[in-house]
């Protein structure tokens, strides 16, 4: 190796070190866990006075600052050094303050909310009533590296610590001081007792000075959330854990970002974004979200996915930040925005008393990638009817087999009908092979002589295509159901542990019976109802049954069950139309053994 090879190694090697120093992400800091147990003391049962309202205007609202740069995220809010001579007149009562411990506001029976004054932002949600993942007794939401309900400071913004003003059980108002701006930040953090699950958040600015100040593209966290674990299936076939719905004012139908394309995102599309008007953005993992709204709507948003330290390939803790509309306040004046948000499960029947299409981050009128308003009236049919069977049996395993039971049995006279029309098709199999040996040379003729025959046996063909066009809609609605809802997550049925996640059984290896009983269900059907009589067809979907079980073994169980189910039915009205056919024909699985 000469001196030049040598140069370019060092080189080289000396950029791939810069490249990986610029590239390594910060670590990012714990849970502060002693924080929520330590706020136990600062809450009591009734409100409290810590100090004056600096601002005097708790009623007016507001929100300021002179800098249009792009916020950035602080996770954590150390008390700052007071500059010494600060631009605002009441920067006496913000120095040297010490930082405020968390505070816990309660909605009996729903939520504890964590807030962080320090940084103006929730730090967790716990939500009652629901196990945490893997296990763990307590479900929280959110990450306290990334506050919910933040507002961003802008680059040149430094805040104080914070002056706790009022704080009760479902309450808590607090200021900080922005050095050398002139300007308070005023937050109010409250339940909602109108909305269950509902956070109201009242952001107000006072400018202390006497020249007006605008603010603009100011931006909050709309929520944050960790993944869960759940399984997602064959392309997603489970439901997809962590995404971002962004309900555009202009379309009938949020705009849907999965976690992947959120991590990936282009420049291109991300600031194409930024200039989306929105009416509410929706942070979600599989049963859980968080929705923000104002009064106002957001001038466009900003999505993030930052991968999890210490964890696998493709795990990522996503959030959401929307830009408020542009504020200008007057001198000694007030002015702010009031932030609705609901923070707790993904039920239907929590999202009906929203008003602006909140229910439709459920998905339920889904058919593949498009949106249709039948779909949700068909899903809605299928998930108030496990919810009735549920009711009546005690057990959503029950009322799974019982749907589907119901399903198959409504579809039986369609389904009849396609066994009629094959049955008739296998009778004229020797003439149209015949024909079609005759006119192979000449397709137009075979074609003609082809419809003549069915017109002489009096056989529509698309009558073997309708049953299934007609049971489409339905299956994709029972998908959109059985991997939505909620209902179905940490619930049991026979040696499966939760519906919501694979049947798995640790023999050193994971066994999903379900799965494979739902294969060998799709074998023993195309074994007694083959769809081809060609010998080489019937062995090619055979192995497409089996492929189909490679794919589709770790979806939720709750699945698995219907598929299993639904195939079993099927096999039985199967046998049963042919007891009930009057025809010499023999039944298809003979004629394709012959």
């Amino acid at each position: 190796m000469n001196k030049k090879d040598i140069a370019i190694v060092v080189i080289c090697l000396l950029l791939l070190f810069g490249w990986m120093k610029m590239n390594t992400p910060p670590p990012r800091p714990p849970p502060d866990s002693l924080g929520v147990e330590q706020n136990d003391k600062t809450a009591g049962a009734g409100d409290t006075a810590a100090t004056d309202d600096p601002t005097n205007d708790v009623d007016d609202q507001g929100a300021t600052g002179d800098d249009s740069e792009t916020p950035v995220i602080t996770a954590v809010n150390d008390t700052p050094p007071a500059p010494a001579a600060d631009v605002s007149p009441l920067a006496d009562k913000y120095r040297d303050l010490p930082a405020a411990e968390p505070v816990r506001l309660f909605d009996e029976g729903t939520f504890v909310i964590v807030v962080d004054p320090n940084v103006g932002g929730i730090k967790q949600i716990l939500l009652l009533g629901f196990a945490g993942e893997d296990g763990a007794e307590e479900l929280w939401v959110g990450d306290p590296a990334y506050p919910m309900l933040q507002v961003q400071p802008k680059k040149t913004w430094k805040f104080s610590n914070p002056i706790i003003h009022s704080v009760g059980t479902d309450h808590v108002t607090f200021s900080r001081l922005i050095y050398n701006t002139g300007l308070i930040l005023q937050q109010t953090i409250r339940t909602n007792p109108e909305t269950p699950y509902g956070i109201i958040t009242e952001i107000k600015f006072r400018n202390t000075g006497t020249e007006q100040v605008t603010v603009e593209r100011l931006m909050i966290n709309c929520g944050t959330m960790l993944p869960l674990a759940t399984s997602r299936g064959f392309m997603g076939a489970g439901g997809i854990d962590q995404r971002v719905d962004l309900k555009r004012s202009d379309k009938d139908s949020p705009k849907t970002m999965i976690v992947d394309k959120i991590a990936k995102l282009k420049k291109k599309v991300a600031d194409d974004i930024k200039t989306w008007d929105l009416d509410w953005m929706a942070v979600q993992n599989k049963y859980f979200t968080t929705i923000v709204s104002s009064q106002g709507g957001f001038e466009g948003c900003e999505l993030r996915a930052e991968t999890l330290p210490g964890a696998e390939k493709n795990r990522y803790v996503i959030q959401g930040y929307a830009f408020l509309p542009e504020i200008k306040i007057t001198g000694g004046a007030s002015e702010g925005v009031e932030i609705d948000c609901f923070a707790g499960p993904k039920r239907y029947s929590l999202f009906e008393e929203l008003d602006s299409n909140e229910k439709s981050i459920m998905q339920f009128d889904l058919l593949l990638f498009f949106h249709f308003g039948l779909m949700e009236w068909i899903s809605l049919l299928i998930f108030n009817g496990m919810l009735l069977f549920k009711s009546w049996t005690g057990s959503y395993g029950l009322a799974i087999i019982c749907l589907t039971i119901v399903i198959r049995t409504l579809f039986w006279p369609i389904t009849y009908k396609s066994t009629v029309f094959s049955k008739k098709l296998q009778k004229i199999q020797p003439e149209a092979k015949e024909i079609r040996e005759k006119y192979k040379e000449d397709p137009q003729r075979m074609q003609k002589m082809t419809f003549d025959l069915y017109r002489k046996h009096k056989i529509n063909p698309l009558s073997g295509c309708l049953p299934v066009f007609l049971q489409i809609p339905v299956f994709f609605a029972l998908f959109n159901v059985l991997r939505s809802a909620i209902e179905l997550r940490q619930e049991g049925f026979l040696w499966a542990a939760d519906l919501s996640k694979p049947d798995t059984i640790d023999l050193g290896f994971p066994l999903n019976p379900l799965a494979i009983l739902m294969g060998l269900s799709m074998m023993l059907q195309q074994k007694l109802m083959p769809t081809s009589v060609d010998p080489a067809q019937q062995k090619m979907m055979m192995f497409m049954s089996l492929f189909f079980v490679f794919l589709l073994y770790t979806m939720p169980s709750g699945l698995t069950l219907y598929w299993t189910v639904n195939q079993v039915v099927s096999m039985f009205q199967y046998w049963v139309t042919h007891k009930i056919i009057k025809d010499d024909a023999p039944p298809l699985s003979e004629t394709a053994k012959a």
